[in-house]
């Protein structure tokens, strides 16, 4: 089983901010929410709330979570890429292929949430579509499309 736990900070002292969050508050004033579950805490800024978890993988955890501006439940994976070198360049290779690619079965980046000072930045959140199944049962069970991916 897992601990989870919620609690709220002001985010004075904490740098965590998305960048569509909250656009009418001071970058120092927005209130963040944090969440504590299976021991690593998710600091994802008050717009997503209600965090399940779903799974680990090779670099990092992952949450569904209650998007507060869209409705819409969504996948939030927590990477802390700073910790060698190769982890970073991995994040940031992942980041750009998804942020280009536009194709039904590969799914995009919503959100980025960060540090917005570098000195503090530890962890990454990317907020992605929330599926119901991952990709090993999804080729196992249904055939992809032949359709062409297109890059921007």
């Amino acid at each position: 089983m897992f601990s989870l736990f919620r609690f709220s900070m002001n985010a004075v002292n904490s740098p965590l901010t998305t960048t569509n969050q909250n656009k009418s508050m001071p970058d120092n004033q927005v209130p963040m929410t944090c969440e504590l579950i299976k021991d690593q805490i998710f600091e994802v800024g008050s717009r997503y709330t209600d965090l399940k978890y779903i799974g680990e993988g090779a670099y990092g955890m992952v949450v569904s979570g209650y998007d507060n501006q869209t409705c819409q439940r969504v996948a939030i994976k927590k990477i802390s890429p700073f910790e060698h070198q190769c982890f970073c360049q991995r994040t940031l290779r992942e980041i750009k292929i998804l942020a280009r690619l536009k194709h039904e079965n590969i799914i995009n980046i919503q959100d980025i949430i960060r540090s917005n000072v570098f000195e503090q930045m530890k962890d990454i959140y990317l907020v992605q579509q929330l599926m119901e199944c991952d990709m090993y049962k999804l080729i196992k069970h249904q055939k992809l499309s032949k359709k062409k991916i297109s890059i921007k």
